[in-house]
């Protein structure tokens, strides 16, 4: 078996996923997982923080979606500056 389809596959999706997540120029309005990225905590402590009504300010522009102004997320990261 050629495993070099499948490692090149895996390596092409991982580098685009990286490079998505790791974007040059970072958007005004974040996804969960984007901010994630950008504040190098995880999703899950993201959405945990928002179940109690803690962290850094979001909006919810659907049912479910979830988008974070990159200046909230700045303004945060700097109230919690020691």
């Amino acid at each position: 078996m050629n495993l070099i389809p499948l490692i090149d596959d895996a390596v092409r999706r991982a580098l685009a996923e990286h490079i998505a997540i790791n974007q040059t120029v970072t958007p005004e309005w974040l996804s969960p997982r984007q901010a994630a990225a950008y504040t190098s905590f995880t999703e899950k402590h993201l959405e945990a923080l928002r179940g109690r009504g803690e962290g850094p300010a979001y909006s919810k522009p659907g049912k479910k979606a979830v988008r974070y102004a990159r200046a909230d997320l700045d303004a945060w990261m700097r109230e919690a500056q020691r």
